[in-house]
């Protein structure tokens, strides 16, 4: 990259949920992040990443415990950095690149226990747009082109959380694991289809000694996407996620999650 850059990602969600209990509903979610980075050398970066939320939620019977609501609010501080091993630009070739980074807790959390004994009595949110503790993040990708009609590939995430300074909510360990293919053969108008198999799951979320029960498990995903490049600075994701197999803790909202997502990024 070139010694700075300021990009950004604009993401819209839609969610068509029901958990176990026979809550149901609606979810909007949109995400706007800024992102501004530094090349400390020719394969090594630094970001700094701060999200802005807008969520609405319509649920088709409302409780206590599930509402109407809407909610904005700016989420944590993410601050990366990226080392690229190695990438081939032309013909056949690997993309391989590792990184980690701290979650600074920046977002709105959750302010009481929302599993408490007495919680459905009183009305309280589920939604915030933060995880309320310094966290440790790694990632990393690794893809091989070749002649094949299938370039695939492999996505990794985990977070944990490594300091509560409130000593109130605690979140849960999150790892991810995404199989990616995208299908090189098809090109229309500098788009690419692809097909993913998501793999993830959390540890159980707790508000000082009380683990929450309704949370916690892994889950599998199939995917089915569209991206698009529309310049050399911006890039356009439509997306389909589909439940294949929960394994849950407790009653846990699942459903069919259908993704926008338009990034931008420019030397500076």
């Amino acid at each position: 990259m070139s010694d700075g850059l300021i990009g950004g990602r604009f993401q819209a969600q839609f969610h068509e949920e029901e958990d176990a209990d026979n809550h149901s509903g609606t979810r909007w979610y949109l995400k706007n992040i800024l992102s501004v980075g530094y090349g400390v050398a020719s394969r090594w970066n630094l970001f700094a990443d701060l999200p802005y939320e807008y969520q609405v939620q319509r649920v088709n019977e409302e409780s206590p415990h599930h509402q109407n609501e809407t909610f904005s609010h700016l989420g944590d501080l993410y601050l990366r950095t990226n080392y690229l091993w190695r990438n081939t630009v032309f013909g056949p070739g690997w993309r391989i690149y590792t990184g980690g980074g701290v979650i600074v807790p920046t977002g709105k959390s959750y302010s009481r226990d929302v599993f408490a004994p007495a919680a459905d009595t009183i009305p309280h949110s589920h939604i915030v747009s933060g995880g309320g503790n310094y966290q440790i993040s790694l990632h990393g990708e690794v893809y091989y082109r070749s002649d094949f009609p299938v370039a695939p590939g492999m996505i990794f995430n985990l977070r944990f959380p490594v300091w509560n300074p409130e000593n109130e909510y605690t979140a849960g360990a999150n790892w991810s694991l995404l199989w990616a293919n995208y299908l090189q053969s098809i090109h229309i108008l500098s788009s690419v289809p692809r097909i993913n198999l998501l793999v993830s799951g959390q540890t159980p979320e707790s508000w000082g000694e009380h683990q929450w029960p309704n949370s916690g498990g892994w889950k599998i995903d199939a995917q089915l996407g569209w991206i698009t490049e529309f310049s050399d600075f911006w890039t356009g994701v439509v997306g389909l996620s589909f439940p294949v197999y929960r394994n849950f803790r407790g009653s846990q909202l699942s459903g069919v999650h259908l993704n926008v997502t338009v990034r931008f990024v420019f030397g500076i």
